[in-house]
């Protein structure tokens, strides 16, 4: 009892905002909503309703999600899954991460720019079961907080109120929206490492400083989506040039610190290289969908109020405002929330403005002017939709502006912490009463817009808006509260646990919680709040029953509903027909049917695709072996599929696209079509029934409970040898396929001078070549030529791919406009070998190698000149 006493008074001596282990427990304080679940067995993972999944993927056993858990639900699947299983593949065999052979005829891997293969979260998740995923995540997370934590410091923030930035950066809409999405998160987790290494560098001058900014510059461009981190680019821009003119003393020397950080800015991208430079020949050289204004994009304008209430129009992918998207709040393209504690605090900060020390009232504005910049260019509207004609910018949808918008809203509330204690009373007053009117007004015109109060769902609106009435009073409670605390330790206490209380409640667990398990959570919100308010009034015991309790009511709800996060599971484990489909076809043949990209899981090399690049050769073969509107769909949206539903208008028709063009599927090598039972059945599909006549010709290879799996036996073996060539244009030769598929079965055509000696037509069959060696990035066959000729290889054609002949290097023709080939000037034995190293690839690792070679010198003289002032009684600069 006595040590108990002696505790105590070390705290009352102490204020526990001012204390270390406080701020470390703030930092630590939102993961409890993360590792609950985790460490009880459940996970934010690809097994969500709305996620799309290959036949027979494995289900957790027990209790399903009944909301999903992501709301990019269709990439969680397509994206995150198939990519772990690619580069797992890729790191055990020792291959680089260039070409994927499992989608379509082969396409770049790591140039599509959804997910990095060489950025280090995503290697160790690779290496890690995906069950684990999640705890990389969690780590990606608390990096990136404690990073704003070093931030917010630098800027001048007191201990207290950077530990706030830091928390409710963790349980932000950047995260919790997006924590089955590895790339997404990864990201968004860069952020704040990025500004944190650019304040160091303007701050110190140091050349290790540069030199790490320029680490973590290329850091943030392989973390993979790259669609967020061009928009985090606009504002780092922009405070690159703030930061050195504020930190600056002469205009020489802002200068000076304005060209140093965009030097090492620009050598940080250099680091990127090997990424950055295949993309921006995926740009060029392949096809990716092109949506006219994608910048532009209409967004619904009560995103914006969900932006800052995310309960107010209902829970995910639910409104009680009736109508559609952008008349209605649309969860997809929201994309990432703050939270109304943000709102608040970052609005009572203009009522502290005129107290506030001017760099730190400066840092506030720009930050605040970033938001609105950001919400602008969301909405379409000026200043920020200038930046919307930018050339990268002008294809990218608006949604990807509001993470980096919520990194403006909790820097600029944390400076509302900062200052809260000198908020004027009635500037608080006026100016968050003239925000919820604000709020409210915009809330009435949008009801009236859709037809006035009687189109509601009136249970579902009374519900949200009382429940969001509560929550903002809540917080101005605390608030108020926080701004007569005795310290400012003691209000950053108070503060940062309401905004993380209230956080917890936007978290999806994968429930149906309106009916039941919402007020517990609000519940939890509350003695999260009032954990904070205790811990300010120096009872330790009182403030660590209160956190013990919110904790254990969380995990009840986590642990007993019977719906809600699936258990943690290997989503990626191969179903038993895709192990037999593997055997079966090797790498000499292909498959149709799998989901896309799903057959990375099995190593199958299936046609479907989901991009969003591709060659200009396959969206070539996807217009010739479909109708006009499924060719159409792919070139839109970069997505080819046999199908997910009923709806035979936007997936491919197997009872008649697939017989006119089935001679083009057997010459690519497509010998088996695998029918997933769950969606070609009497309810959903029926298009499959024609192809298990005998008269189609073909047989049933395997089925199981899952798929049914149909074998072609005419198809060719995917590299081949022919003496029937001719040279005819592409456009010529597709326009003949076009109208006759049949017609790809005589003889190949080219176009071509190297392929001379290879003309003409000696009336033989075309003779299978078995490949001797088949990896992602190469293949090598060897075999007796009976005459001059061409090896044909039906993987697509694309710049980057080298052939050596007899170990001379030999040029690769495009055959059919479509694959690959290779001349054969004579009878005779000839090993092909056939590599892919694109040339952007080899440009960016030799770019950053000088880059790192230039960087270590630059290191190397500041050290120097450091121990050389260090020598002479000097301070370093």
């Amino acid at each position: 009892m006595a040590r108990v006493r002696s505790i105590r008074s070390t705290l009352g001596r102490c204020p526990l905002g001012r204390c270390l282990n406080a701020h470390v427990l703030a930092l630590l304080a939102p993961f409890v909503f993360y590792l609950v679940p985790f460490v009880a067995g459940y996970g934010w993972t690809a097994l969500s309703p709305m996620t799309p999944g290959f036949a027979g993927m494995a289900q957790a056993p027990g209790r399903q999600s009944m909301h999903p858990t992501a709301v990019e639900h269709y990439g969680t699947g397509v994206v995150v899954v198939p990519f772990q299983a690619r580069l797992r593949a890729y790191l055990r065999d020792g291959d680089l991460p260039l070409w994927n052979p499992y989608s379509g005829l082969g396409q770049p891997f790591s140039a599509q720019g959804e997910g990095s293969p060489y950025f280090p979260a995503a290697v160790l998740r690779s290496l890690l079961p995906t069950s684990w995923s999640n705890a990389v995540t969690f780590a990606m997370i608390g990096i990136s907080a404690v990073s704003l934590f070093g931030f917010l410091r630098l800027l001048g923030l007191s201990p207290g109120a950077a530990a706030f930035g830091g928390a409710a950066w963790t349980l932000s809409g950047v995260f919790t929206l997006h924590l089955a999405r590895n790339n997404i998160i990864d990201q968004f987790a860069m952020i704040p490492p990025l500004f944190l290494a650019a304040t160091w560098a303007i701050t110190s001058g140091r050349a290790a400083a540069y030199a790490t900014f320029a680490l973590v510059v290329g850091l943030h461009a392989m973390a993979g989506m790259l669609q967020i981190g061009v928009n985090t680019l606009l504002l780092l821009v922009g405070f690159l040039v703030f930061f050195s003119i504020l930190r600056g003393r002469s205009a020489r020397g802002r200068i000076l610190t304005i060209v140093a950080a965009f030097v090492f800015f620009g050598l940080g991208t250099a680091l990127a290289a090997p990424y950055v430079l295949p993309i921006v020949e995926g740009v060029r050289a392949a096809y990716n969908k092109n949506v006219p204004n994608l910048a532009f994009l209409p967004m619904p304008v009560p995103n914006v109020l969900a932006f800052f209430f995310p309960l107010l129009f209902g829970q995910i992918f639910q409104s009680w405002l009736s109508g559609r998207p952008p008349a209605v709040v649309d969860w997809n393209n929201l994309y990432a929330h703050g939270s109304s504690g943000l709102l608040l605090l970052a609005v009572l900060a203009l009522a502290a403005l005129p107290r506030a020390p001017r760099n730190q009232r400066w840092a506030y504005l720009f930050f605040v002017g970033g938001l609105i910049f950001f919400h602008t260019r969301y909405l379409s509207m000026l200043p920020g939709s200038l930046a919307s004609y930018l050339p990268i910018l002008s294809q990218q949808s608006p949604k990807h502006t509001n993470g980096p918008a919520v990194f403006c809203l909790v820097v600029a509330a944390a400076f509302g912490v900062e200052w809260l204690r000198r908020v004027h009373r009635r500037g608080a007053v006026l100016a968050v009463g003239v925000t919820l009117a604000i709020v409210a007004a915009s809330l009435l015109e949008l009801v009236r817009r859709q037809g006035g109060p009687s189109t509601a769902d009136r249970p579902m609106a009374e519900l949200h808006l009382g429940l969001t009435a509560t929550i903002s009073l809540i917080l101005l409670a605390s608030l108020w509260l926080a701004r007569r605390a005795t310290t400012d330790a003691g209000a950053a206490m108070i503060a940062t646990a309401a905004v993380v209380g209230e956080c917890s409640l936007y978290l999806l667990l994968g429930q149906d919680i309106p009916a039941f398990f919402l007020p517990i959570r609000v519940g939890i919100f509350v003695v999260v709040a009032l954990t904070g308010v205790l811990a300010t009034r120096r009872s330790s015991l009182a403030a660590t029953t209160g956190g013990l309790v919110a904790a254990a009511t969380y995990a009840a709800v986590v642990i007993w509903p019977s719906s809600g996060l699936p258990q943690r599971m290997e989503v990626d484990a191969p179903p038993p027909y895709m192990v037999w489909l593997q055997q079966a076809a090797g790498h000499e043949y292909r498959a149709f049917g799998i989901f896309p990209d799903y057959s990375s899981v099995g190593e199958i090399q299936d046609i479907e695709v989901v991009g969003p690049f591709a060659t200009n050769e396959w969206v070539a073969f996807v217009d010739l072996i479909s109708s006009p509107m499924i060719a159409d769909f792919h070139r839109r949206g970069s997505t080819f599929a046999l199908g997910i539903a009923a709806d035979l208008a936007t997936w491919y028709n197997l009872t008649t696209d697939y017989p006119r063009a089935r001679p083009l599927f057997d010459w690519v090598g497509v010998r088996f079509l695998v029918i997933d039972k769950q969606l070609f059945r009497a309810e959903q599909r029926t298009d499959h029934l024609a192809l298990l006549e005998p008269s189609s010709g073909l047989r049933v290879a395997f089925e199981d409970e899952a798929v049914t799996i149909l074998e072609s036996p005419t198809a060719r073996t995917k590299a081949f040898f022919t003496n029937r060539v001719r040279e005819e244009s592409a456009a010529t030769t597709y326009a003949r396929l076009r109208a006759a598929p049949s017609a790809v079965d005589e003889a190949v055509t080219v176009e071509s001078d190297g392929a001379d000696a290879a003309l003409g037509d000696r009336g033989s069959p075309s003779m299978p070549v078995p490949l001797a060696e088949y990896r992602p990035n190469g293949l090598r066959v060897a075999f007796q030529a009976p005459s001059p000729g061409l090896l044909v290889v039906t993987d697509s054609f694309f710049p980057g791919w080298q052939a050596t002949l007899n170990g001379e290097p030999t040029e690769i023709i495009r055959v059919n406009g479509l694959v690959r080939g290779v001349a054969i000037p004579a009878a005779g034995p000839y090993e092909i070998i056939m590599s892919y190293r694109p040339a952007p690839f080899t440009a960016g690792v030799a770019v950053a190698a000088a880059t790192v070679a230039l960087l270590t010198v630059v290191l190397a003289l500041g050290l120097r000149r450091r121990r050389g002032h260090t020598v002479r009684g000097q301070p370093g600069p």
